[in-house]
């Protein structure tokens, strides 16, 4: 069953990958301005965008241009994959684009100086399982970012899940979803 639905998620992102960034690119920018104002982004190093899709938030981090980093922008469908590349070629940021799944991260322990997850958490069968990959993966002081879509969850909720993952986020909310940032609680550090 969890191969099905995640075949039907991997299918529906590259049916509308084309259309992706006129369909959604304001809202996920907006979520990303209000992320940077809730903490520090730019935190130069390497960054971990978990499903990255058409490559927005990394384009979005060269913008502000401040300090270079090496974004791993990771995504389960291909043609989400492509137009990242794409964008990527006029990047000055290093981009590397991983074809994967994310509840399967091929990256060492602890790496990562920013982990980002925009609009994913709702696409996942098991996000519990992702979550543990996603902090295994992030440094000890790393940044956490991730979104929820409140038609989803509560947003008590949505900080209950994250606190279990051993985060300590902030919770904002930008339109239809809810936006959290923070680091690792101190019990799990």
């Amino acid at each position: 069953m969890e191969t099905l639905e995640k075949r039907k998620t991997m299918a529906h992102y590259d049916a509308i990958a084309d259309s992706y960034d006129s369909l959604y690119g304001e809202e996920q920018r907006e979520k990303y301005l209000q992320a940077s104002r809730l903490t520090e982004l730019a935190t130069g190093g390497r960054v971990l965008d978990a499903g990255c899709g058409t490559g927005l938030f990394a384009e979005f981090l060269q913008a502000g241009g401040e300090r270079k980093c090496e974004v791993f922008a990771v995504d389960l469908s291909r043609n989400m994959l492509k137009k990242a590349k794409n964008k990527g070629k006029t990047s000055a940021a290093e981009i590397h684009l991983v074809r994967c799944d994310v509840s399967l991260l091929p990256f060492v322990d602890r790496i990562f100086n920013l982990s980002a997850a925009f609009t994913l958490l709702q696409n996942l069968v098991d996000s519990e399982k992702f979550l543990r990959e996603f902090v295994r993966v992030s440094k000890e002081k790393a940044v956490f970012v991730i979104t929820h879509l409140k038609e989803k969850v509560s947003a008590e909720k949505f900080v209950e899940t994250l606190g279990k993952a051993g985060l300590k986020v902030k919770v904002c909310s930008v339109k239809n979803e809810f936006v959290a940032v923070g680091r690792r609680s101190l019990a799990e550090a």
